[in-house]
């Protein structure tokens, strides 16, 4: 039975990306290029190297230091107008209060200072590295193709993006703006100057983090439309997108359904299941900038165990949030070309929890960056904002 309802679900997938194809022949008959091939055969080398010190605490009396040493490499070569590879990852060394278990004999012969003065200090440390970008990708007239890990981003909101089915990202981490990537093999096929038609299937060692979708991408009328349609871990899963402007402002939204067609281990339910966002934002003359985002996931439940299984939780396009319902506003200025300050505010109507987030983005000299930001949190033990600790972080960054 579960076959049957995959066989026909996948049919009339093929058949409705059939019927939006056809719409755009025109403009894929016109297109003598799909893509800008590189004009020229080098290797690019870039990355940062930031350290970030934070305080976390619950009451002003329980007060936890720490800091974060984080460094990414990023490289790409192009050995040919039709090749390129990619290489990134990023090491991380967290220290201080946050780091917990009982100090080693090394760690207590290393704090050991034979002079008059105590002026040595150890400390235990977290050492974590990973390689998030190691792809190879091939270019053609109309065609790319890239297999390996990458970041591959079908979302066009800010802040939640039921359509991202490949990388789904938490908003909170503030230190990665590179995002995660996916072991996945991309097929782009360029069917004019603002259309694509793409087929991506992810890898995976569990079957329900495996996706399979194709998806279509086309302009009408100044807006960006997007269909997409595969097989989400157990799911078939059906999404849709808009990204466009309303009196000069920004106008988006986001909307996947998901239903169950293949048995998991904790049986089957018969539920059609949605995840919505719809986001706008406006820029003024003085450069005062306005957004705000609302999102509905129908997983939601309102419940968190605790502040680990917060953190550590498996992000999906289904689980971006525990609450079925989350609001978010920000305000941000340019008081200078170097200076940028930002306020927002996350609110679960459920729980009336809500957690602020103010920061200053600084541009010292070039190349180096400076960030203060924080992040407060109002609830009771039990609301979806009321499990995780405040944090105030200084980051110094510099680029390279």
């Amino acid at each position: 039975m579960c076959k049957s309802k995959l066989v026909i679900f996948l049919c009339i997938s093929v058949i409705t990306l059939k019927s939006i194809y056809s719409m755009d022949t025109t403009e894929a008959a016109g297109r003598a290029n799909g893509l800008i091939l590189p004009d020229r055969y080098n290797t690019s080398l870039g990355g940062y190297v930031s350290a970030l010190p934070f305080v976390t605490f619950e009451s002003i009396d329980d007060l936890y230091f720490s800091n974060l040493i984080h460094a990414r490499l990023n490289l790409a070569y192009y050995p040919s107008d039709r090749l390129s590879l990619e290489l990134a990852g990023r090491l991380r060394i967290l220290t201080g209060d946050q780091v917990v278990g009982p100090q080693s004999t090394l760690i207590d012969f290393l704090d050991d200072d034979v002079g008059y003065l105590n002026l040595t200090r150890a400390w235990q440390a977290i050492v974590a590295g990973n390689i998030d970008r190691a792809s190879i990708t091939y270019y053609t007239p109309g065609w790319r193709i890239t297999a390996g890990r990458q970041r591959i981003n079908w979302g066009t909101n800010f802040v939640w993006n039921p359509n991202d089915w490949f990388n789904a990202f938490e908003y909170l981490d503030f230190d990665y703006e590179e995002r995660p990537g996916s072991d996945a093999l991309r097929i782009q096929f360029f069917t004019g100057v603002l259309s694509v038609l793409e087929l991506t299937l992810k890898a995976a060692q569990q079957r329900e983090e495996r996706t399979y979708a194709l998806m279509y991408r086309f302009n009408r009328r100044g807006y960006d439309l997007q269909f997409q349609s595969g097989l989400f871990g157990y799911d078939a899963a059906m999404g849709f997108s808009w990204s466009g402007s309303i009196r000069g402002g920004g106008f988006r939204g986001e909307v996947s359904s998901y239903y169950p067609v293949l048995n998991d281990d904790n049986g089957i339910t018969d539920n059609l299941t949605f995840v919505a966002s719809l986001s706008g934002d406006y820029t003024y003359e003085s450069g005062l900038y306005i957004l705000g985002e609302a999102l509905y996931n129908g997983y939601g439940n309102g419940e968190f165990l605790d502040t680990i299984a917060l953190f550590l939780r498996e992000l999906s396009a289904k689980k971006l949030s525990p609450a079925p319902i989350l609001l978010y506003g920000s305000i941000s200025y340019p008081f200078n070309p170097l200076v940028r300050g930002t306020f927002s505010v996350m609110y679960n109507p459920e729980d009336l929890s809500v957690l602020t987030m103010p920061s200053i983005e600084w541009s010292i000299v070039t190349n180096i960056d400076f960030l203060f930001l924080a992040q407060l949190y109002y609830g009771n033990p039990g609301d979806v904002f009321g499990v995780l600790p405040n944090i105030f972080a200084l980051r110094f960054r510099w680029s390279f």
